[in-house]
Order: structure tokens, then C-alpha cells, then sequence
């Protein structure tokens, strides 16, 4: 079903006792996150299939999935179809090819394997709690290749780079030379990338020329554009079913890519309760999990990684971004014994984000860090690259949940602190404060499997 507040692995219940409509939201005070899905899969070999255009009620207990088509207030879409509940329901041999089955058939999987760089490089992402600015990124770069000089990888800059949200201009406060601080940073050994996103803000010269020229979703019947909000901001959302918004917004991107020799840029985490297919919303290569609290909290924090990882996984996703390690910039520090457990979580992981440096803690903690990436180099790198070539014929997930390998394992349908890479690793990690060691699931099939642990 995909991201929802207070996720497990697997699915068992929706908190509370009443349906809620199946539309994105921010996970917090809505139920759902942003990364949803009509598709539900069941340990029984049964899955399910709704149509997009149901306005659809979902609940969830114990024994029960119930759903339910229904306008209602709280729906927030406008249709005009006839109110039916149009799904469809397979069956499988197991849960492991039934799911294969129901990906190649509904899914349109992407063949480019663009997004394989980012298996084998970092992800450096400045604290959101401090000024992004020249002078705050070249500080940062230079934190990070003191002590881990061999893993510049990416830097990534978050949308506050930006003059206005939405123009695609650099801050001319903050950024007095941009083509200073980029150069600076790619001799450095680091790949820049920029966030963006579809939003034009008010008030901007880019919103008066998108509104203008029809280029923002509008009101059907009054033609004029439908505002929400983006950091506290009144902005009107880009329509990307218009050509001529596509063509808009991916010349002004070429002409900034150009223009500051930009590596790249990522589309920023959000949701809207617009319908508009926007093509990066879309089915992707890569996602990103929400933000997590520094804890070894189970719904937000290190513990609620894997549940989310393998969520993502099984909808299509072979690229998930974890957040970063030790938790997504709150200002707090983690402790060093939650910044390493995290660390011997994520570098199983297909893609690993820092915001605090391994260099801010000791040495020991950077020489720790340096040993899981050669651990990783040496015998994760070598699993995804291979999953990552296979996924457009095999639809398997890179993280993949115990029951891949032993799909009519109860225990192992229910094992949601564990996962395998490919199918030669299993990771089980520590996910608790103090603890030396834990117990951990082996199925018959790894039992029986010869090893070199």
C-alpha cells in the first residue's frame, strides 16, 4: 500500500477505527505518506489490484482488509465517474512469484540504469537547521574531506539554494559566486547536485510568467491556478501534462546545468493533493524515505528504516534513499553508539546520505566508517549492481524481505528486522540502545545453503 504513519513490516492494521481515503499526505497528521500505492499483497498468495479513478476508502485490522469506494467531504478529489469499486484479485503459487506477476503486469518497468551512481557514491546533505550559504558549504566540504577524503561522492544543496522557490536562480545573498564555490567543490573530487521541485511561489516573476502562460494547474472551470503551500509559502504547482510546461521547465533546468556546470538535480520530497500526473511523481528509480527523528524509535526513527525499505521495495522502487545517517538534520547530534548502529544498518543498504560527518565524533568512528565501505565496495556493491541490471525482467526488489528466499516461511512472511541482498546476505541488525547482540531469524533455506561466515 506503501508509506503511512506508524508503518510495520508487514502491513497488520491502518491506526484507528474508521476508513481513511487512500491519498497522499505527510504520514504525521495525515495517515498516508507520499509514496502510496493501490496494491496489496497477502502471505496466502492473493493480491489485490484497485483502478485509479476509485475514490477509495481503506482500512485495516487485524484480519481484514476493507475497501470501500465513497465521495465523501474528506475525499479531496473531484470525479465524476459513477461511485464503483473496480479492483482486481489474483492468486499465485507463492507470495514471491505472485508478486512478479503482478508487477510485470501493472507496472511499466524503467529500463534506464541512470541511477546506479548513486550505489556507489555517498550522498552529503547539509543540515537543514543551519543557513545554506557559499561560505556554510565549503565549511561542510571541508569537514568531510578531512576525515573521509575517499568518499567525497555527492553534495547535495537543498532548495534554499535558490533566489525565490521555484525560479531556478541562486541566492545572490548567500551565493555571491556560485561559480567560485561550485568550482571549488569539484576540485575537490565532489558532484553537485540541486534540489528542485515543481512549485512556482508567490511572489515571483517565474509564477506571473507561469500563470500567464497557462502552465500551472488550474481550476477546470474557472482557468485560474489552484495554490497550496511549500515551506510555508503560497505556490501554484506546475502542470506537467501540458508539453509546454515540460518544455518550459527542462530548458530553463538545461540552461542552469549549462551555465554553473551543475552535475545533476533531485527532485525534492513532497505531496500535493492536486491530481496532477506529475512525471517526476511518477514510477522512478529512486524515492527517499521521510525524514527520521535522531532515536532508535520504531515510527520514526532507526527502527522504522527497514519496515520503510522494504515497503518501498515491493512497490517498485529499486533505489530507496534511507534519509541520512543518525537522523535527517534536527540539530540534535546522536549519540555514538546510535551514528554506528545506524552506519551498520545503511551501508547494506543500496544508497547512503550523511548530514553529520563521521569526522564529528573521533577517530574511531571515521575508521569504522571507512571499514564499511570496504566491506561494502567488496560484497554489497557487487549484489546490487547485478539486481539493479536484472530488476526490468526480474521486478526484484534490491532489499529484499526474508520471504523472497523462503516465500512460504511463516516466520520469515513476518520477520520485519531483517532483509537480504540478493539472495547471498542476509543483514540483521542491531536496532536497540545497549544491546550487544539479538536474535535473528535463519530460514530452512539459509540453513541449508553452504557459506563463508
Amino acid at each position: 500500500m506503501g508509506l503511512q504513519r506508524g508503518l510495520q513490516w508487514p502491513l497488520r492494521v491502518t491506526p484507528g477505527e474508521s476508513s481513511h481515503p487512500l491519498v497522499t499526505g505527510d504520514g504525521v497528521e495525515e495517515m498516508f505518506g507520499g509514496i502510496i500505492d493501490r496494491y496489496w499483497l497477502s502471505s496466502d498468495a492473493v493480491a489485490i489490484h484497485v483502478e485509479p479513478d476509485v475514490p477509495l476508502y481503506v482500512s485495516i485490522s487485524k484480519d481484514h482488509l476493507c475497501l470501500e469506494s465513497r465521495r465523501d467531504r474528506d475525499f479531496p478529489y473531484q470525479t465524476t465517474h459513477p461511485i464503483v469499486l473496480k479492483y482486481t484479485i489474483c492468486t499465485g503459487k507463492n507470495i514471491r512469484s505472485l508478486h512478479k506477476d503482478m508487477m510485470l503486469n501493472y507496472r511499466s518497468l524503467i529500463t534506464d540504469t541512470a541511477g546506479r551512481v548513486f550505489l556507489t557514491s555517498p550522498i552529503w546533505v547539509a543540515s537543514p537547521r543551519k543557513v545554506l550559504s557559499q561560505e556554510s558549504i565549503q565549511d561542510f566540504a571541508n569537514r568531510i574531506m578531512e576525515h573521509t577524503s575517499k568518499l567525497p561522492g555527492f553534495l547535495l544543496f537543498d532548495s534554499r539554494w535558490q533566489k525565490q522557490e521555484g525560479s531556478l536562480d541562486f541566492n545572490e545573498t548567500t551565493f555571491p559566486n556560485p561559480r567560485e564555490i561550485l568550482k571549488i567543490l569539484h576540485n575537490k573530487g565532489f558532484r553537485v547536485l540541486l534540489t528542485i521541485h515543481p512549485f512556482a511561489c508567490l511572489p515571483s516573476r517565474v509564477f506571473e510568467q507561469a500563470s500567464t502562460e497557462r502552465l500551472l494547474v488550474s481550476d477546470k472551470w474557472k482557468k485560474v491556478p489552484l495554490l497550496t503551500k511549500w515551506h510555508s509559502k503560497v505556490c501554484g504547482l506546475l502542470d506537467f501534462t501540458n508539453n509546454n510546461t515540460s518544455s518550459w521547465f527542462l530548458e530553463r533546468l538545461l540552461k542552469l546545468k549549462k551555465k554553473y556546470d551543475i552535475d545533476g538535480f533531485v527532485k525534492a520530497q513532497f505531496y500535493t493533493r492536486f491530481r496532477s500526473r506529475i512525471p517526476f511523481t511518477k514510477f522512478s528509480w529512486i524515492c527517499k524515505t521521510y525524514p527520521r527523528t535522531v532515536s532508535w524509535d520504531s515510527l520514526s526513527g532507526l527502527g522504522s528504516v527497514i519496515p520503510e525499505v522494504l515497503t518501498l521495495g515491493i512497490l517498485g522502487y529499486p533505489l530507496v534513499n534511507p534519509g541520512s545517517v543518525g537522523g535527517d538534520g534536527s540539530g540534535e547530534i546522536p549519540s555514538k553508539e546510535l551514528y554506528l548502529r545506524w552506519m551498520e544498518l545503511v551501508v547494506f543498504l543500496p544508497i547512503v546520505q550523511f548530514t553529520i560527518t563521521p569526522g564529528d565524533y573521533d577517530q574511531e568512528v571515521v575508521n569504522v566508517v571507512n571499514n564499511l565501505f570496504s566491506v561494502r565496495e567488496e560484497l554489497v556493491l557487487p549484489l546490487y549492481r547485478a539486481a539493479l541490471e536484472q530488476f526490468p525482467d526480474t521486478a526484484a526488489p534490491l532489499v529484499r524481505p526474508l520471504w523472497w528466499i523462503a516465500p512460504e516461511d511463516v516466520h520469515a512472511q513476518m520477520c520485519g528486522s531483517q532483509f537480504l541482498v540478493g539472495e547471498q546476505i542476509m543483514v540483521a541488525p542491531i536496532l536497540e540502545d545497549g544491546r550487544r547482540s539479538r536474535r535473528y531469524l535463519f530460514t530452512s533455506w539459509l540453513v541449508e545453503r553452504p557459506s563463508s561466515w
